[in-house]
């Protein structure tokens, strides 16, 4: 390991700044925003990555290969990656107890207890940046962007019918949305337009009314333009959101639907790391995956390279 990063040093030599995958996996504590590092990992994905906590385990899901963390035993092994070149968009769900993958013109449905892929309808081509989320037993896609330019389509997908249905469009476009669902609405924030030579953050937060199919804004949140969507999750009915923040570490930001009201938990921070993942389990939130901070590349007098956290 360090041999393959000393060869990528002088590789780079002439690249003042680079990023380097996370293998740390945390844990953050909802309740107070603590954080606790549990570990490191044999794996290292960065984006776009999938993660879903399901029978006593965590999956993340990536670009090539798949892997699995055992929290009882704390223990980390390989699983059979997704049979689909996943591009550059994954997300990961679980229904009724099992998880549904998907991309952009791929979904399959995956046996965590036998290690089996299953083949089920995709939804349409529609590009990359959108979220997704569950709903009722239903698979929901939002936002995005494509060749043409953003996308304010949702879409919803059936399991037991395995089909998608068109739902109503979103009041404000963006790209790499977060999108969670929490109190039994949709609720979709943060992004930004899709110029990615000058994004702009989007700063509505717009809820999903499933039962009248139709979006009101639900207020203001300014998370920032980021390269890579930002890691969320869902946990006691609120909508945590990790913000990497330039020169800091991460800062989590909380959503309480109830209210409408956010705060930011200013305690022990985790590492700040783009285009991972947030699953919660077992009362906490597990981070994993992405890149860390940027690191300074520099040549010392003795003409050694040597890495430093900006």
């Amino acid at each position: 390991m360090k041999l393959a990063l000393a060869l990528l040093l002088l590789l780079l030599a002439g690249c003042p700044t680079i990023p380097l995958r996370c293998p740390v996996i945390e844990t953050l504590d909802p309740s107070d925003g603590s954080c606790d590092r549990v570990g490191e990992s044999p794996w290292s994905m960065w984006h776009p990555i999938a993660g879903v906590a399901s029978g006593g385990s965590l999956h993340f899901f990536g670009l090539y290969e798949t892997c699995r963390y055992d929290l009882a035993s704390r223990t980390w092994s390989s699983s059979p990656p997704v049979p689909a070149r996943t591009g550059a968009e994954i997300h990961a769900c679980v229904l009724s107890g099992r998880i549904y993958v998907l991309g952009d013109g791929f979904l399959f449905a995956y046996d965590a207890a036998t290690c089996a892929w299953e083949k089920k309808t995709p939804p349409a081509p529609r590009g990359s940046g959108y979220g997704a989320a569950v709903l009722d037993g239903r698979i929901y896609l939002a936002g995005g962007g494509t060749p043409d330019g953003l996308t304010a389509e949702v879409k919803s997908y059936d399991p037991a019918q395995d089909s998608w249905t068109r739902k109503a469009d979103l009041k404000h476009l963006r790209a790499d949305p977060v999108v969670q669902a929490a109190g039994g609405r949709l609720w979709v924030m943060g992004g930004h337009t899709w110029n990615k030579a000058d994004r702009v953050a989007v700063t509505a937060v717009e809820c999903y009314d499933p039962a009248k199919d139709a979006w009101t804004d639900a207020g203001q949140a300014d998370l920032g333009t980021h390269w890579y969507r930002l890691a969320s999750a869902e946990t006691g009915g609120k909508i945590v959101v990790f913000v990497p923040v330039p020169g800091e570490k991460g800062v989590l930001r909380e959503f309480d639907p109830s209210t409408g009201s956010w705060r930011s938990f200013e305690s022990r921070k985790p590492i700040r790391r783009n285009g991972g993942v947030l699953v919660p389990m077992d009362g906490k939130l597990w981070a994993w995956g992405g890149f860390t901070e940027e690191y300074d590349v520099q040549e010392g007098p003795d003409g050694q390279k040597k890495i430093l956290f900006r």
